[in-house]
Parts: structure tokens; C-alpha cells; sequence
């Protein structure tokens, strides 16, 4: 996992960071998470699998269709937090989030940027460990985030989008694991800073 976390590195350090072109509904056209059964994102549809609205943080997963909460590749969900007492704005939300994962991965390294226009933050990093298990594979884990002020609340909330990456091994080179890596973030952080703002 040593040569995964350093080609993450790698990686991410000649990335560029995208800036956003907003085309997001006035606050009163967005659409409710609440209402939203799926969700279209870089041209794949994800079916809501799986929902905690009962918890402080209130989350809404998204999965394709041959897929489960338990067994994935891809999803996308939905955040909402509760107003958070040390500062509830999306980038002192982005900024808690970066640090809580480079508290357990110290040499992550990450993006974050902001959208003036709408005030959203975009927040994207790899780690080299996923929860996936498959026999004789390791994968790392994508990660982008999208926070923004819920419209007519406090509250903040994040689109979420992650995928696992299959690691090295003696049939999978790394040339192909960065190839994927750079096609992944080039893909999905673009698509982010374009993913329309939601509501409660």
C-alpha cells in the first residue's frame, strides 16, 4: 500500500484544480434531497439504496443499479449537517473534513477550492485504503465533495461522490492504476463544480 500512497501523491500534486461555472437553480428551483429517488452524475444513474434521516448528520446514498450499499463501486449521497457551533460555513465544514482524514492518513494530500458566485466548496483526495474486499485485489478510494448552505436554513450540506479504485498487483501495472486515477479526478471534479445546488 506504501507504492499505492505514494503514486496517490504523485498524482494528485500535477493535478489542476478546476474552477466552476455555476449553473445552479435560484434557491427557491432547487430540488429536495428528500424527494430525489436518483441521481444522474457523469452520465451514470444512481437509485437511492439506503438513508439515516434520523441522525444528527442526515445522509441519502446513492448506488447503480447492480450495485448495493454493501457491495460498491461507485456511489453518490447527499450530507446535511447540523449547525456546527465552530463554525458552520461549507469551507469550515470542507476544511473539518480534509483534517479528520489527514488526522488517520497523514501524507494525503487534497484539493479545496471555492465558487464565488454560489458560495459552494469542492473538497477532492484519495486515500489508499477502501472498505472494499475482494480476494487477491486492494483498492484505494476517490473522493469528492461539494458543500454548500442549504436554501432557507443553516444548515450545510455536501453532494458526495466516491469510487474505489482498484490497487497494483501482478495483472494490474501502475501505470494503469494512475491512468484511472488521473481519468477519475479529471472527470468527476469538473462535474462537481457544475452539480446543481440542492435543499433539505
Amino acid at each position: 500500500m506504501r507504492v499505492v500512497a505514494l503514486l496517490v501523491l504523485v498524482v494528485c500534486s500535477v493535478l489542476p484544480s478546476y474552477a466552476s461555472e455555476p449553473t445552479t437553480r435560484t434557491d427557491s428551483g432547487r430540488l429536495s434531497v428528500t424527494d430525489t429517488k436518483t441521481v444522474e452524475f457523469v452520465g451514470k444513474k444512481y437509485e437511492l439504496k439506503f438513508k439515516a434521516s434520523d441522525k444528527p448528520v442526515r445522509i441519502y446514498q446513492y448506488f447503480l443499479a447492480n450495485e448495493t450499499p454493501d457491495n460498491w463501486l461507485e456511489l453518490v449521497e447527499f450530507q446535511i449537517y447540523p449547525v456546527h457551533p465552530e463554525g458552520n460555513e461549507p469551507m469550515e465544514h470542507a476544511k473539518r473534513t480534509a483534517a479528520a482524514f489527514k488526522k488517520k492518513y497523514p501524507y494525503m494530500q487534497f484539493a479545496l477550492f471555492s465558487d464565488n458566485n454560489t458560495g459552494a466548496v469542492l473538497l477532492d483526495f484519495f486515500y489508499p485504503e477502501s472498505s472494499r474486499k475482494e480476494k487477491g485485489k486492494d483498492f484505494l478510494e476517490f473522493n469528492a465533495f461539494k458543500f454548500f448552505r442549504d436554501a432557507g436554513s443553516d444548515h450545510t450540506m455536501s453532494f458526495h461522490y466516491a469510487k474505489n479504485i482498484e490497487g497494483t498487483n501482478p495483472s494490474r501495472p501502475m501505470n494503469d492504476v494512475s491512468g484511472e486515477i488521473k481519468k477519475t479526478r479529471q472527470e468527476v471534479v469538473p462535474a462537481m463544480a457544475k452539480f446543481p445546488l440542492y435543499r433539505q
